[in-house]
């Protein structure tokens, strides 16, 4: 599977303190982009309910910024497995020559960015790993919002992303995954949107999960899963940064 992405980094010339959670900005900041290169097509992007692309909040020292931006130098990342969306940003970049965004009706001027894509591909099968979620993450069940780490919804979510049959991993990880620890705790965060009585609430922390047994077909995926998740992230809400993770294994994931 192929995944294409950009990096982007920007001048902070003055210390930010921002009303709400920056992943909210910095898709506002894709899509100000896409909407230079095609205003329908972004449209259609922004109101299908179709996965389209992830982001990150952002970062600075290595650290998700959730709020607050001091001065100097902030990263961002774009993800996507659809490379029509991917040439669209391209197109913008490049044929427009954009040089900077525009952050709290402040000229933030970008630095440096770069294109790119790469092919995943799958790893030794772990029996055991932990997952940290580093942002807000949410999943949905019957469309109810679900605020732990589930194993099946999670392995669900992420083999829909794959192209996967996302009810037979759902199945796999429900008789096959089990969560043993909670090793930093779990804890929920509510944000709202910019200018906007919409709430979104995720949880934070991280889980220790297990296999209970070698199968070669679901155990076989599921190191390609886990990567995809590294650049995809997890659960809703992905476009404005939510769902991003880290995967360490070994020792039952502690």
């Amino acid at each position: 599977m192929r995944i294409y992405g950009a990096y982007f980094k920007v001048r902070i010339d003055r210390e930010l303190r921002l009303p709400t959670f920056s992943g909210y900005y910095v898709r506002a900041l894709i899509f100000s982009l896409l909407r230079m290169a095609d205003p329908a097509k972004s449209i259609e992007i922004h109101s299908s309910k179709e996965y389209s692309f992830s982001t990150t909040p952002f970062i600075q020292d290595n650290v998700f910024r959730f709020r607050q931006l001091k001065p100097g130098n902030a990263l961002f990342y774009f993800y996507t497995p659809k490379e029509d969306v991917f040439n669209l940003l391209t197109e913008a970049l490049i044929s427009h020559a954009v040089d900077h965004f525009l952050l709290k009706e402040k000229a933030i001027p970008i630095i440096e960015f770069s294109m790119f894509n790469l092919d995943l591909k799958s790893s030794d099968v772990p029996f055991s790993f932990r997952m940290d979620f580093l942002t807000p993450t949410y999943f949905k069940r019957a469309g109810n919002i679900i605020l732990y780490p589930d194993p099946p919804l999670l392995i669900q979510n992420l083999a829909k992303l794959a192209n996967m049959n996302h009810e037979d991993a759902f199945r796999w990880a429900l008789y096959n995954m089990r969560v043993s620890g909670f090793p930093r705790g779990i804890k929920t965060v509510v944000f709202r949107e910019p200018k906007s009585s919409v709430f979104h609430v995720g949880f934070l922390g991280s889980v220790n999960i297990s296999l209970k047994e070698e199968d070669p077909d679901w155990s076989g995926r599921l190191p390609l899963l886990l990567e995809l998740a590294k650049y995809l992230g997890v659960g809703g809400d992905r476009s404005m940064g939510f769902g991003r993770i880290l995967i360490s294994t070994g020792g039952d994931g502690k």
